[in-house]
């Protein structure tokens, strides 16, 4: 066996052995302890602001390690593959070995980066979003001190689709339904300042434009 394919081993079962580990610290840190917790985990507790955007949050944090990871184990695999079976195939030469092998690597970490920056967007997304209703949610805390009650992210089910209301307020005056919707500055009209948001009777005169949606 060549000395690169040994290398390209040991790099490969490190990884394993590495991942298997993480896995096996998980579940002893989880079931190490014999004590149970003094609730049922199944109880239906309020929700904060913006609890659903949080989940989406950290499903995504999630998904960022396992790209990163799979895109450093998948390009060093293609670069050993396509700098010694294949230029082996092709009977290239050591230096055009190397650089098909580089060139291969390049290409996957490309896709990788693609990939890891689509979930990025997302996330950012998610946090502007979540941070937005809870910014709402503080501006609506007053409102306890006059008898209301503040419920955040409220599920729904309608006709089998699942929603949310990001706020409901209940009090004396009513029901109250908050919809937030959180936008980034910028962009802004000439004379237009990029913070203000009026509405004309008719739609709502954002800096950039208007908007009836």
């Amino acid at each position: 066996m060549k000395p690169h394919h040994v290398a390209l081993l040991f790099v490969v079962a490190a990884m394993v052995i590495l991942g298997a580990m993480m896995v096996g610290i998980v579940y002893w840190l989880r079931w190490r302890r014999k004590t149970k917790w003094p609730f049922k985990t199944d109880d239906k507790l309020l929700r904060g602001p913006g609890e659903e955007l949080k989940v989406k949050i950290a499903y995504l944090d999630e998904r960022l390690v396992f790209e990163v990871m799979a895109g450093i184990c998948i390009g060093l695999l293609i670069l050993g593959f396509f700098s010694d079976t294949v230029a082996k195939a092709a009977g290239l030469t050591p230096t055009q070995a190397v650089g098909l092998g580089l060139a291969a690597l390049l290409a996957s970490y490309s896709v990788s980066g693609w990939r890891i920056a689509r979930i990025w967007r997302r996330r950012q997304n998610c946090y502007l979003g979540w941070y937005g209703e809870r910014y709402v949610a503080e501006w609506l805390e007053p409102a306890k001190l006059q008898g209301w009650r503040i419920f955040h992210d409220v599920p729904f089910e309608s006709e089998g689709k699942k929603f949310n209301i990001d706020h409901i307020a209940v009090g004396l005056g009513g029901v109250v339904a908050v919809e937030t919707k959180t936008r980034r500055k910028g962009n802004a009209r000439q004379g237009r300042k990029d913070s203000e948001v009026y509405f004309n009777g008719r739609a709502l005169d954002w800096p950039w434009g208007e908007d009836t949606h």
